[in-house]
């Protein structure tokens, strides 16, 4: 009976390092439009009008740089012409996706929240996929049944108390 209580112990001491050690982690902090509003550098709406996948320097890994004509400005300051560049995308027969970053179509009326990229003259969609609205006939996609004046609203009522 010791020695099957000794066994028992040892195999959940053993197996309870790994998990002690184990940190809980999510690939994407969830975040609601008020979340974005306050937090990211920029918003804007716009249309995609280009994309143009490449590899990284060092060759590991293909971006995708989408160029986006502002219409409008709902926080912070960009240029006409802003560059947003996603990880993924198709180059020489080889395609690279990942899971939570954004999904951009040449073509499609988009709100994105962004960031600067250090060091370049592009930014990155803050909150992953989660700041990127596609905008079809006035009506916002991702949020099923919310028009676009209510987002824009929504906005620039967060943005304010930053």
């Amino acid at each position: 009976m010791r020695r099957i209580v000794l066994i028992a112990l040892v195999l959940t001491a053993v197996l309870a390092v790994p998990v002690a050690e184990r940190r809980a982690t999510a690939a994407v902090i969830p975040m609601s439009v008020a979340d974005l509003a306050l937090q990211a550098p920029v918003c804007l709406r716009g249309q995609v009008i280009d994309a143009r996948a490449a590899w990284t320097p060092d060759g590991a890994m293909i971006y995708t740089t989408y160029t986006i004509q502002r219409s409008e400005t709902l926080i912070g300051q960009v240029p006409d012409l802003v560059l947003v560049r996603v990880p993924g995308g198709d180059l020489n027969g080889i395609h690279i996706r990942n899971g939570e970053a954004p999904s951009y179509i040449v073509g499609e009326e988009v709100v994105c929240f962004l960031e600067p990229e250090a060091g370049l003259p592009s930014y990155r969609t803050f909150g992953w996929f989660q700041g990127k609205f596609t905008i079809l006939g006035g009506w916002v996609r991702e949020l099923l049944t919310t028009p676009y004046d209510s987002l824009r609203q929504d906005i620039l009522e967060a943005a304010a108390n930053r």
